[in-house]
């Protein structure tokens, strides 16, 4: 289940990586095209093999915010208080979730 959530989120982040290198939307339609279809791939699996609904939101939630708060440091860009307190949020309900 992890491996869907992780593999959608790290293109979803790619395309935003993307965007960021360049201020025109529409230099990297023919990469983006094919990685939002996988993002939406992604999802569908995540959800095959999930048991409900609320626990593929809260799987997907926490590996986008992961890997978007890695690539905001990464980038040296300044990270929010709103990045990390949506984050702990995050962990917060996939600690709840692991513990039902």
């Amino acid at each position: 289940m992890y491996f869907w959530s992780f593999m959608g989120s790290a293109a979803a982040v790619g395309m935003e990586w993307l965007y960021l290198r360049t201020p025109s939307y529409t230099a990297y339609w023919p990469v983006t095209l094919p990685l939002a279809v996988f993002v939406n791939y992604c999802i569908f699996r995540l959800m095959q093999h999930s048991g409900s609904i609320m626990v593929s939101v809260i799987v997907f939630s926490f590996s986008n915010i992961l890997l978007r708060t890695l690539l905001t440091l990464v980038t040296r860009q300044r990270v929010t208080w709103q990045t990390w307190a949506a984050f702990s949020l995050i962990a917060v309900a996939n600690l709840v979730r692991l513990w039902r």
